[in-house]
């Protein structure tokens, strides 16, 4: 749920300081590894202020849920440069709209399916 403006504006500067770095290093990273360890670094640059954040459980949740395509045990069937690539995708919709995300943003980039948006033909089986 959103919350005042302070804090709206608040969550998109930590992000911005904070969480964007590690989103930039998901891109450029040639082995998918790099990636995965940037995406647990985005994620973790959250958790200090996720009681405040108005998205920061949201946001922490689908870092750790990306990088679960790379370690998840019933998920070990995922190739890393498939997985590389749904990081990278989820990594430019972060950055999408620069200095301008607001609420709204996050709350669609917390709700989006980065797998089916990547591979709409390789629905993703947990068995």
């Amino acid at each position: 749920m959103p919350g005042s403006d302070d804090e709206d504006d608040r969550e998109a500067r930590l992000y911005r300081d904070n969480v964007d770095p590690w989103v930039l290093e998901v891109i450029a990273a040639e082995d998918p590894w790099m990636s995965y360890e940037a995406a647990m670094d985005a994620a973790g640059a959250v958790v200090d202020d996720m009681t405040w954040l108005p998205h920061g459980g949201a946001v922490y949740t689908q870092w750790m849920g990306l990088s679960d395509l790379f370690d998840a045990p019933k998920l070990d069937h995922v190739a890393p440069e498939d997985a590389q690539r749904v990081l990278r995708v989820a990594a430019e919709r972060w950055l999408a709209g620069g200095d301008e995300r607001a609420s709204s943003h996050w709350a669609r980039w917390c709700d989006t399916d980065f797998w089916s948006e990547t591979w709409p033909d390789r629905p993703l089986h947990l068995d």
